[in-house]
């Protein structure tokens, strides 16, 4: 196999990709180099590199939730009940099925809290920061704004529940209300609306 001849140009930036990043197992370094300097290596096919990187990152996200999921439950052998055939004693009842772990995984949280995740999501949010907000960045805040309160109430003592969810509602009014104005006066805005965490609102009343 022939291999291809590259300039000492581009034999540089692929070193500099391999430094920045040591260890990619997502892609290449050539791949790194080639979609960031493009003009420098126009024989190759940037659509064909990116939609590979997109497959490989997809796949690499899924595996990420599916080992956090693994983390946090296991197969055992579970009472399901207790029966009791007439003139016998009571009989437990057992079968091996899939249960949550009581407490979180020491693993979740490392992964979760760590440099890289924190970094992960930060990435995200960077089409809010563009001149033309990605709808796709302001959907995502939107849905980790919901997500986030819903997990933090779900652990506030009850005492506390209603003063906090009346503030919160308050905020959301009125942000909503400026979703409303702009609509209504003809701005293609792209704010979503934001809504009551589940564990404020389990009945679904003021997500509307």
């Amino acid at each position: 196999m022939v291999r291809k001849v590259r300039s000492i140009e581009q034999e540089k930036l692929i070193e500099e990709a391999t430094t920045t990043n040591p260890g990619m197992i997502l892609c290449t370094p050539l791949d790194i180099a080639a979609i960031t300097h493009p003009e420098k290596f126009k024989n190759v096919q940037q659509a064909r590199v990116k939609q590979k990187l997109r497959k490989n990152s997809l796949r690499a996200i899924k595996d990420v939730a599916y080992i956090l999921d693994c983390y946090e439950t296991t197969f055992g052998t579970i009472k399901i009940g207790t029966t009791q055939a007439e003139g016998q004693p009571k009989k437990d009842n057992f079968a091996y099925m899939q249960k949550r772990n009581s407490k979180p995984s020491k693993y979740t949280d490392e992964i979760l809290t760590s440099p890289e995740f924190r970094w992960l999501m930060s990435k995200a949010y960077s089409g809010a920061q563009t001149k033309v907000p990605s709808a796709r960045a302001l959907a995502f805040a939107s849905q980790q704004f919901y997500d986030s309160f819903d997990a933090i109430f779900r652990v506030i003592p009850n005492v506390f529940q209603k003063p906090l969810r009346n503030s919160l509602q308050q905020f959301m009014d009125i942000f909503n209300a400026i979703v409303n104005n702009e609509k209504a006066k003809g701005n293609d805005t792209k704010i979503p609306k934001l809504k009551i965490p589940a564990a404020l609102d389990p009945y679904g009343k003021t997500n509307v």
